[in-house]
């Protein structure tokens, strides 16, 4: 009996170390962060300013209209007639046009014309068969003339063996009040035979 008491005394004495045995803390204690130090309210910045009133962007000018491009009417509107050209001084020119061989005059053209204008002059004779055709604009410069002439012939052989010659010119001249001058000259290759072709202007003021 004695012995059952000393050993029940001595497990009792070594029991209080076994319940003081430390045991580590739960989980959620560990990880638990530790509390943050509150941060300073941030300072407030200042508006920024419209971008209408910063940037200020002039206007684009207007695309320049091509010089080529005709502008189209409307459909419906009227049509709008061209100008007239220019007309010459209130003069008039007299213009002598010859037609002539080695052995004279074959035929000869008169035309009185205003300045600036046309004329035109066709002539046939009937018992040579000869056909003379002239046109003229005589422009009045000054003393001067720019004559633009055309002229064409169809002359007949000199005999029946010969055959007809046709002549053709057309230029632009520039003459004195009153010159006569040789615009043109041909030969017909069969009879050598020449043909001058003449003009003679005067201003008839």
């Amino acid at each position: 009996m004695k012995a059952r008491t000393l050993l029940t005394l001595g497990l009792l004495g070594a029991t209080p170390s076994l319940f003081a045995q430390t045991y580590p803390e739960p989980l959620e204690a560990v990880r638990a962060p530790a509390p943050k130090a509150p941060r300073a309210p941030r300072a407030a910045l200042a508006p920024l300013p419209p971008i209408a009133a910063t940037l200020e962007v002039p206007p684009l000018p207007p695309p320049p209209e091509s010089p080529q491009t005709p502008k189209v009417a409307p459909a419906g509107a009227p049509a709008v007639p061209a100008p007239p050209p220019p007309m010459g001084q209130m003069i008039n020119v007299r213009i002598e046009v010859t037609l002539s061989d080695g052995k004279g005059s074959l035929k000869t053209l008169v035309m009185t014309v205003a300045d600036g204008e046309q004329a035109m002059n066709r002539s046939r004779s009937v018992g040579s068969d000869l056909t003379f055709n002239a046109d003229a604009r005589p422009m009045v410069v000054g003393n001067k003339i720019r004559l633009r002439i055309s002229a064409d012939a169809l002359v007949p052989g000199a005999s029946e063996k010969e055959s007809k010659l046709g002549l053709s010119q057309s230029q632009t001249l520039i003459l004195n009040d009153g010159d006569s001058v040789e615009i043109a000259r041909a030969t017909d290759p069969a009879s050598e035979r020449a043909f001058v072709l003449s003009v003679k202007v005067k201003i008839q003021r």
